[in-house]
C-alpha cells in the first residue's frame, strides 16, 4: 500500500472554490491589514456560490448569534461605522462555515476519515496564518533590546501575551505532530516553528509561550499513556533524551545558546536583580477581581468598568461582560461550555484516530487558556473566529460519526 501513488483529484470547480475559502481563512487568520472581517467576509461571500453547498445549523448558532445582537446592542462602539456592526457577526458565520464547509454525501468510515482530514486542513490553515503574523512581527522586531515590540500591521506596540496569541494555534500543532505517527516534514516544521517561536519569545520576555510548550507538552504525555501504554514509554524515554541534551548543550554553551538565553530580554526580566520582577507575579489576578467588584454596577455593558478602573480583565468573559454586557456573557459561557462538550465527545470516540483527538485536545485546550489571558474580543477577535470555524468543523464531524454509528 505504501508504494502505491496518490491519485490527484481533478482541479472541479467546488475545489477551487474551497481553495479561495481556505485562501481567505489563511489571510483571516494572517489578520491582513489588521482587517481580519473582510476576509472571513469574501470567504462567506464565495461560500454562498460553493457548488452543492448546504448549511449546518444547530444550538450553538443562536449563542453565538446572541453574543454578536448583544455587541450591538450594548457597546457603543460597534454602532459608529458599518465595518464595525458587521464585525460581530463574523462569529455565527463562521461555525456555520465550519460547519457546512465539508459536507458532502461520503458516508461510511472512509467518509469520516475524509472529514478528519478536512478538519486538520483546517486548523494548519488557521495555524499557519497566525504564524505567519508571528513571523512578521518576528522580523519588524529584529535587533531590538527591549520588550517594547510592534505589531506588523498597526506599527502599535503589542504586548507579549497578545504575541503568544498568535503562536498559541501553531504550537499546539507542533506539539500535535511531535507525539504523533507523521512523515519527516510535518516533524520538521514541528521543531522549526517551536524554535522560531521560543527564539522571538526571548525577545518578547514572555511566560505564555514557555506554559503553552510545557503544559501541551505534559498534556500530550498523559493523553498517550492514557491511550497506549507502550507507546508512551517509548515517547518518555525521547522526551528525556531530549531534555538531557537540552541541558548539556547548554551547559557546554554549544551554538552559544547560553550566552543567548542569558543575555535575552526573557532573562533579563526574571533572573536578574535589575528588574525586581519574579516569575510567578502576575497583575492578571488583581485586574480580575477589580473586575468583579463592579459586576453588579453595570449590568448592561458599554465599557464604563475599563474606563473607570483602566485595565482590562484580560478575559474573554469579563472583558465581553464590561463590554456588551450580561446578555453577551451568558451567550459566551454557554456556547464555549457547549464547545468543551464537544472536545469531550471527540476524546471519547472509538471511530477518530489517536493524532485527530490529541490535535483537537491541544487546539481546544491552548485556546480556552488564551481566552483566560486577553481582553480577546477586544484584543484578538481573529482567534475568538478561528476557534469557532474549528469548532463548527468538529461539530460536523461529530454528527457524521453519530450517523454511521446509527447505521452500523
Amino acid at each position: 500500500m505504501q508504494n502505491e501513488k496518490r491519485i490527484r483529484k481533478p482541479l472541479t470547480l467546488a475545489r477551487l472554490f474551497l481553495l479561495i475559502i481556505l485562501t481567505c481563512l489563511f489571510l483571516g487568520a494572517l489578520n491582513l491589514f489588521n482587517r481580519y472581517y473582510f476576509c472571513i467576509y469574501i470567504a462567506a461571500i464565495v461560500f454562498v456560490f460553493l457548488p452543492g453547498r448546504r448549511l449546518y445549523v444547530n444550538a450553538a448558532v443562536l449563542a453565538l448569534l446572541g453574543l454578536s445582537l448583544s455587541i450591538l446592542l450594548f457597546d457603543p462602539g460597534s454602532r459608529t461605522m458599518l465595518t464595525n456592526m458587521i464585525k460581530p457577526f463574523t462569529y455565527p458565520l463562521c461555525y456555520v462555515m465550519g460547519a457546512s464547509l465539508f459536507m458532502n454525501d461520503t458516508e461510511g468510515a472512509l467518509g469520516l476519515e475524509e472529514t478528519s482530514k478536512s478538519i486538520e486542513t483546517i486548523i494548519f490553515v488557521l495555524a499557519g496564518g497566525a504564524m505567519a503574523h508571528f513571523l512578521l512581527n518576528m522580523i519588524i522586531n529584529r535587533g531590538i533590546t527591549d520588550r517594547h515590540v510592534i505589531d506588523f500591521w498597526t506599527r502599535k506596540e503589542m504586548s507579549a501575551t497578545g504575541q503568544a496569541a498568535l503562536a498559541c494555534l501553531m504550537i499546539a500543532v507542533a506539539i500535535t505532530f511531535l507525539f504523533s505517527k507523521v512523515g519527516k516534514k510535518k516533524r520538521i516544521i514541528a521543531i522549526l516553528s517551536l524554535v522560531l517561536i521560543v527564539a522571538y519569545n526571548l525577545v518578547l520576555a514572555g511566560r505564555t509561550i514557555f506554559l503553552f510548550i510545557l503544559l501541551l507538552t505534559v498534556l500530550a504525555l498523559f493523553y498517550t499513556f492514557f491511550v497506549n501504554k507502550k507507546k508512551s514509554l517509548k515517547v518518555l524515554v525521547i522526551l528525556l533524551v531530549v531534555i538531557l541534551a537540552i541541558v548539556l548543550l547548554y551547559y557546554c554553551d554549544t551554538f552559544g545558546i547560553r550566552n543567548t538565553f542569558e543575555s535575552s530580554n526573557f532573562y533579563q526580566r526574571f533572573f536578574t536583580n535589575s528588574n525586581g520582577q519574579q516569575i510567578d507575579e502576575d497583575a492578571r489576578m488583581a485586574h480580575k477581581q477589580a473586575y468583579l467588584s463592579y459586576v453588579f454596577d453595570y449590568l448592561w455593558g458599554g465599557g464604563h468598568i475599563h474606563r473607570e478602573y483602566g485595565h482590562y480583565a484580560h478575559d474573554l468573559y469579563l472583558d465581553t461582560y464590561d463590554m456588551a454586557g450580561i446578555f453577551a456573557l451568558f451567550a459566551v459561557v454557554i456556547y464555549i461550555l457547549s464547545s468543551l462538550g464537544r472536545m469531550v465527545r471527540c476524546l471519547k470516540s472509538k471511530l477518530l484516530r489517536f493524532e485527530v483527538k490529541l490535535l483537537i485536545l491541544s487546539i481546544y485546550v491552548v485556546c480556552n487558556i488564551q481566552f483566560w489571558m486577553e481582553p480577546i474580543l477586544e484584543g484578538a477577535p481573529w482567534l475568538f473566529v478561528s476557534y469557532c470555524l474549528i469548532d463548527g468543523a468538529v461539530t460536523y464531524l461529530l454528527s457524521k460519526e453519530k450517523r454511521l454509528q446509527a447505521n452500523a
